[in-house]
Parts: C-alpha cells; sequence; structure tokens
C-alpha cells in the first residue's frame, strides 16, 4: 500500500504499476464484486492518489516563474488555445497530463 502522504517518485510509480495490473486482470465482472472488492477499492485510493500528486504538481508549477520550465505542461498552464484564447484550467490539464489514465477491466473495449 503506498503511503497517501509519500509523494517519491517511487510511491507514484508503485500506484501506477499497481493501476496497471488490476487495469489488466481479467476477472469476470461477478467476480471483481466479490473476490476482487479489496483490489478494487485499493485501485481507487491509487487513483486518487496519483491525481493529487499531478494536482501539487500543477499547483506548483502556477506559482512558480513561467519561465523556468520549457515543456509541455509550462504550455498547457500559460499559452492561449486558439479557441478560447485563454490557458487549459487546471483539472482539464490534470485530466491530459495524469498519468492514471488506464481503463478498468470492463472498460475501453470496443463496443460490439
Amino acid at each position: 500500500m503506498t503511503c497517501v502522504n509519500d509523494t517519491s517518485p517511487f510511491a507514484v510509480l508503485v500506484a501506477m504499476m499497481r493501476g496497471l495490473t488490476y487495469s489488466n486482470s481479467n476477472l469476470p465482472p461477478i467476480l471483481q464484486k466479490t473476490i476482487g472488492r479489496r483490489q478494487a477499492a485499493q485501485h481507487q485510493r491509487d487513483i486518487h492518489f496519483v491525481m493529487q500528486v499531478v494536482d501539487d504538481v500543477i499547483k506548483r508549477r502556477k506559482t512558480e516563474d513561467s519561465g523556468t520550465h520549457n515543456d509541455l505542461l509550462a504550455r498547457m498552464l500559460t499559452e492561449p488555445g486558439p479557441e478560447t484564447g485563454e490557458p487549459l484550467d487546471e483539472v482539464n490539464v490534470r485530466n491530459q497530463t495524469s498519468p492514471h489514465r488506464v481503463p478498468t477491466p470492463g472498460h475501453g473495449e470496443p463496443a460490439t
């Protein structure tokens, strides 16, 4: 289990790897609701943890001098969008940059 206060790269990586493992599990839906309950709960905690770390990075970046970084995140936070003329809001930036954008079992599969 990842400690919520541990925002080290290792803790984030562990949460992400656990999420990928969970997302690639092949339990049928009925078993996901029974024997997979604990893993599902951990998966939700991991998503919350990683999203919080991403939010913290975004907030920290917004308070820093805009010329400090020259990367995609800096551009997303400062460059005006072509349609609105405004930079992306923090929620949109988080959703675009979150490493935890992994489908859960049964989701993200093509419809038949």
